[in-house]
């Protein structure tokens, strides 16, 4: 009898009918007739039948369990033996192996950008030996230095899409900028995006892609044991003058609005800005315009813009606004008006600044203090028409530039800026 099965025996009762043919005892059929008396005997006949039993035996195996997909698996035996594997886990970072036979293994687990865990495995006769392997990743400290004192930095890991050519950015994390340096700590191996945002505005901030891995980190390292990024930030304040010469390619214009004749003529709402990144940082100034409405409605100018969306916009209505004459600042975010700055009425001023007559307008700023006043062209003598303030001082530094937010033609023909170098 084999060792993997046994037999059990099995009882099974079969019927057998023994027909006796036998007389007639006194039983008539339904015609009369006598017919002879069948006797029945019931024998019964005992079989035996053998049913295998089957074992199961349980597989010897092995399965290893990872966080991370994709990690390369390499088994070898110790001490002899012929079964070896290199193998990878699945999506869910499982790898299980089969009919691995008894003995101690050497188990290697690998991933890229991860530290290599090797451990031995014992695999004992009929049992499944389950390995849960938690790679730790390899990280670095990173030190960017700049060259300015305060300001964040901010880095956020960067995620490509190779079937599209496309790439985004997982979530920022910020670090400040302390003694012109900001420490990052226990950074994975992969692409990043770093952006330095210094707290003082004369400096443009800068956003750059760093590469972190064994060979790029190798680079970074100094004598001193550091791995630093050197960043250095371009000092963005304007302190130029500058005269407009009304060429066309001189300013980014809405549609419907043209430069033509050496004057810009405006149709209605938008923001025209100098294409001249020199002219973009202007902190403290002085505005010298010349402009005339020719419908009665709105003229205005843009100060401190950092965009055409974002800025602070100074405005005057004429007769035919919605609101006639007033002198109203505000404070444009992505667009849209944020907030209001203390509107002025200057009806006294409407025999200046309607029946499209020309006038000079001279705004100056000074930190987040505006002073708009008129010229009479006539005299030369100026009016302080209203004072404008911003205590949230949104924009300290931007450009300078012509807008309005409502409808109205109009046509500048002197567009001056001079600098002020605040004492």
């Amino acid at each position: 009898m084999s060792r993997a099965h046994k037999f059990s025996i099995a009882v099974v009762a079969a019927l057998q009918l023994v027909f006796l043919s036998g007389y007639a005892a006194g039983q008539i059929d339904e015609t009369g007739n006598g017919r002879p008396k069948t006797r029945v005997r019931i024998q019964k006949v005992i079989k035996v039948v053998k049913v295998p039993e089957v074992r199961y035996q349980r597989i010897s195996g092995m399965a290893i369990t990872t966080v991370q997909p994709n990690a390369e698996v390499s088994i070898k035996p110790l001490g002899g033996g012929k079964y070896r594997q290199e193998r990878k886990t699945d999506d869910n970072g499982v790898l299980t192996l089969e009919n691995v036979p008894p003995g101690k293994y050497s188990l290697t687990v690998s991933l890229g950008g991860y530290v290599t865990e090797e451990s031995e495995i014992n695999v004992a006769r009929q049992s499944l030996v389950t390995v849960p392997v938690n790679l730790a990743p390899i990280t670095y400290d990173i030190f960017v230095t700049t060259n300015v004192k305060a300001g964040e930095v901010r880095y956020a890991r960067v995620r490509k899409n190779t079937a599209t050519g496309t790439q985004g950015v997982d979530g920022y994390c910020m670090v400040p900028i302390e003694n012109g340096t900001a420490a990052i700590g226990q950074m994975q191996e992969g692409d990043y995006r770093i952006e330095v945002r210094p707290a003082d505005v004369e400096y443009k901030p800068v956003s750059r892609e760093l590469n972190i891995s064994e060979a790029s980190v190798a680079k970074l390292e100094t004598r001193s044991g550091r791995n630093e990024v050197p960043i250095v930030l371009t000092r963005t304040t304007s302190t130029e003058d500058f005269l407009a010469n009304w060429l066309a390619g001189e300013w980014d214009l809405p549609a419907g609005w043209k430069v033509e004749n050496k004057r810009m003529l405006v149709n209605g709402p938008g923001v025209a800005l100098l294409k001249n990144e020199r002219y973009n940082y202007y902190k403290d100034f002085e505005l010298k315009t010349t402009l005339r409405s020719l419908d009665n409605g709105a003229v205005g100018f843009v100060v401190r813009a950092v965009d055409p969306r974002n800025y602070y916009l100074i405005e005057l209505t004429g007769s035919a606004s919605a609101q006639p004459y007033m002198l109203s600042g505000y404070v444009v975010k992505n667009g849209s008006v944020a907030e209001t700055l203390a509107p002025v009425s200057i009806s006294s001023y409407s025999g200046t600044i309607s029946n499209r007559k020309y006038f000079n307008l001279i705004i100056s700023g000074s930190g987040n203090i505006f002073r708009v006043r008129l010229e009479d062209s006539e005299t030369g003598r100026t009016f302080v028409i209203g004072i404008i303030e911003d205590q949230n001082n949104t924009y300290p530094i931007g450009a300078l530039g012509v807008g309005t937010k409502d409808t109205g033609r109009s046509e500048v023909n002197q567009f001056y800026i001079k600098y002020n170098q605040r004492k």
